[in-house]
Parts: C-alpha cells; sequence; structure tokens
C-alpha cells in the first residue's frame, strides 16, 4: 500500500502540468536530452517533461531505470547553467526511485527535503505539495522528517492562498495560468483527503 500510495503522491502532481504531449512521447523526450546538439534549455525542458511520463502507459521498469541513471547528469547540468528550478523535481522522481525501487528509505527522505527545500526556494508549487504529502503522509521518511507536521500544513496553507489568488487573478495573468493554478487547487484537495485517511494527524 505505501509503494501504492508512494506512485499517486508523485503522478497526482507531476503530470497534469507538464504537457508532454505537445512535444511527443517519452522517446522522443528523452532523444532531445540526450541531444548535445540541443540547447542546454531544450534538453532540460525535455527530460523535466519526459519525467512526467512515468504513470503513462506502456511504461516499463528498464525506461525508469535509464531515467534514473540520467538524473545526477541533468542535476548537474541544471546547477552548472542556473537552472536550479529544474532540480526540485528531478530530486522527487529520485527520491520515488529511491524509495520503491532501491528500498533505501533513510536515502530517499533525505532526496525528498533535498527536493521540497529547493521547491519551496523556486516557488516550484507541484513539487512542494508532492514532497509534502509524501513526508506528512509517511509515504517518505515515516514520521523522521525534519519538516515538523505544523511546518508541512503550514506549506499547504500558504500554497493555497497563492493559488486561490492567481486563480482569481486580475486580466493581466495569462488564462493558462489561472487554469493551471485551479488545477493545482484541485489536487492539493485531492491530497487533503488523502492525507486525512493517512495521518490522525491532519485536520
Amino acid at each position: 500500500m505505501k509503494k501504492i500510495l508512494l506512485i499517486i503522491v508523485i503522478a497526482v502532481f507531476l503530470v497534469p502540468f507538464l504537457g508532454f504531449s505537445q512535444k511527443g512521447g517519452h522517446e522522443a523526450l528523452f532523444k532531445e536530452w540526450q541531444d548535445s546538439t540541443q540547447s542546454v534549455e531544450n534538453r532540460l525542458h525535455a527530460f523535466h517533461e519526459m519525467l512526467s511520463i512515468m504513470s503513462g502507459p506502456g511504461i516499463i521498469d528498464d525506461q525508469i531505470s535509464s531515467w534514473y541513471n540520467e538524473l545526477d547528469k541533468a542535476i548537474a547540468l541544471s546547477n552548472e547553467n542556473d537552472r536550479e528550478k529544474y532540480v526540485p523535481m528531478f530530486l522527487a522522481f529520485k527520491a520515488y526511485y529511491t524509495s520503491y525501487y532501491l528500498k533505501k528509505e533513510e536515502r530517499a527522505c533525505e532526496l525528498a527535503e533535498e527536493a521540497l527545500d529547493l521547491a519551496l526556494k523556486h516557488q516550484d508549487y507541484f513539487t512542494t505539495l508532492a514532497m509534502s504529502s509524501a513526508i506528512l503522509g509517511g509515504w517518505v521518511c515515516q514520521g523522521s522528517s525534519k519538516y515538523r507536521t505544523d511546518e508541512i500544513l503550514t506549506i499547504i496553507e500558504n500554497i493555497e492562498t497563492d493559488l486561490l489568488k492567481i486563480s482569481q487573478g486580475n486580466k493581466e495573468l495569462l488564462d493558462s495560468d489561472k487554469k493551471k493554478a485551479l488545477i493545482q487547487l484541485i489536487d492539493l484537495y485531492y491530497m487533503r483527503g488523502m492525507i486525512g485517511v493517512k495521518s490522525s494527524n491532519y485536520p
């Protein structure tokens, strides 16, 4: 059950917002990531989108493992080129893989916390929500996280406030941004229900 819930936590938040179908499937995105003639931005964006397909149809363990094997390279390339905004999701995927496939729970917890740290820094709402929910729900860390329950609840509440402002924003905001915020709010409320089932500390 823990494994299934962890997959849901990652998939619920990462899949809806990345729009991978606009550029093709995971194979096309993986090729773009590996193409050194592409710009750094294009390569990292492709890899970022590719990871969102982890819960899509036809994905096999060998493919997920091949993506995992590229993570350190992608993280290094991001940091070397002032593209740290991509790193939170890379770390979130690494945390998922480390827990689900490698069975290294302590390391998975460290990665989830690092992903949350950077997601907060870059206002990466979907990775923040995914890792907050994973930690609070006990799908990683299992109560041993440096993040206290009250801290995570405050994070979630602050994100809700921000998303409500965006979704109801003025005319200067793009409609796509408002729709994205609404989708994230729906996911936030959905995860609240899941957390409520998993954690007695959540109202």
